[in-house]
């Protein structure tokens, strides 16, 4: 019976020292790849909050945790600026409307956490990389934020609806960004100038230089039509001055009838 006691208390003792130290600790909202030289890389990513068990953690030196912070991390993207040649589209129209825009919006997401061991075991990333990792990401929302309001100010349609603004947003950054898991996208301000006012604007201005570009064409073409006549009549009258140096009898003549258009001959003569 004592060997029994014994024994039991033996079995005890080992299974709550294994338990022990095989058991996984992580800190509040961190969440953790593991790593054993034994089983190498495990495909799944532990978090805080559960139990968490390694037998290959019993092994010296076998176990490495490697810790990430599992907080949700926010980027906070701003644009604002005129609308393509705004000013100037702006001057043709009545009351010279404004064609500023600006919108604000937060973005709150953390790594996927199914890619940390891949990326990991590729070195694309470690914890102490991991604030770097973020802002590195924060610069590519935020261009690409600002590349859907350039989409949207090179459209014709105009979006005044926020519900709607921040879900084409949504879509579209979803559609851009990877290895992360988004939490929430939050439109915080918009102003966008009226498209469709915007778009008219333009039509006019450019109607408005096509018409100045024709009216230069015609006054480039009438003037180039009435140097070439000049042109003909200094020739024909040059002509006419040498007819009269050849033939200076035809002074005493003109002098002796004046009635007669002697010029107006001579000249339509000149034009056979």
């Amino acid at each position: 019976m004592k060997k029994f006691i014994f024994l039991l208390i033996l079995i005890l003792t080992a299974s709550g020292t294994a338990l022990y130290f095989g058991w996984i600790r992580l800190p509040e909202n961190t969440q953790a790849v593991v790593y054993s030289n034994i089983t190498g890389y495990e495909d799944k990513v532990i978090k805080s909050g559960s139990f968490h068990w390694r037998w290959q953690k019993l092994i010296p030196k076998s176990f490495t945790l490697h810790t990430f912070d599992s907080t949700a991390h926010t980027a906070d993207v701003v644009s604002e600026g005129n609308l393509p040649s705004g000013d100037v589209y702006s001057s043709i129209i009545s009351g010279n409307p404004d064609f500023a825009y600006s919108i604000s919006f937060s973005i709150k997401y953390t790594i996927d956490s199914s890619l940390l061991p891949q990326l990991l075991e590729k070195g694309g990333i470690t914890p102490e990389t991991l604030a770097s990792w973020y802002e590195e990401k924060d610069r590519f929302i935020e261009s690409t934020g600002k590349n859907f309001i350039n989409s949207m100010k090179s459209s014709s349609a105009s979006i005044t609806d926020s519900s709607e603004l921040e879900k084409k947003l949504g879509d579209y950054l979803l559609s851009k960004i990877e290895n992360i898991t988004v939490s929430s996208i939050t439109l915080n301000s918009f102003n966008i100038p009226d498209m469709d006012l915007y778009n008219e604007a333009k039509r006019q201005y450019l109607n408005v230089l096509k018409n100045r570009e024709n009216m230069v064409l015609q006054s480039e073409t009438r003037s180039a039509r009435e140097n070439a006549e000049l042109e003909r009549q200094l020739e024909l009258l040059e002509k006419y001055g040498e007819l009269l140096t050849k033939y200076p009898i035809l002074l005493e003549y003109i002098r002796a009838n004046p009635e007669m258009d002697i010029l107006k001959f001579n000249t339509e003569r000149l034009k056979e």
